[in-house]
């Protein structure tokens, strides 16, 4: 098929014709959009909304919280005489805070020896 110069120009113009009737209808469609979602922003009135007040008073707030649970040591302390025998006695209660280093040891455990 042999092309000639008006085949040429006719394929150009329906090319230009069918992308501007594309660009009218894109356009054309975002304007009608916009202006249907500017109707109804305006249009309606805002419904009112449920809610509850509650007067706020003062009151004491407790520093200690009981719970249950389960818990893990960060520090772990294994006791053991350096001589042989016996712990006799245990100088704390649970929850006790004790001191650091060999000093506090006399303190908290007496040994009982042979």
């Amino acid at each position: 098929m042999v092309e000639t110069q008006g085949t040429r120009s006719q394929g150009s113009v329906r090319a230009m014709a069918v992308t501007g009737v594309a660009l009218v209808a894109v356009l054309g469609g975002l304007l009608g959009w916009r202006t249907l979602r500017g109707k109804g922003e305006q249009g309606w009135a805002p419904q009112a909304v449920q809610v509850a007040a509650v007067e706020v008073l003062p009151r004491e707030i407790p520093a200690a919280i009981e719970a249950v649970g389960a818990l893990s040591a960060v520090h772990e302390v294994v006791l053991s005489p350096e001589v042989a025998g016996r712990i006799s006695a245990i100088h704390f209660a649970a929850g006790d805070r004790g001191g650091r280093g060999p000093s506090a040891a006399p303190a908290l455990c007496r040994a009982r020896t042979g």
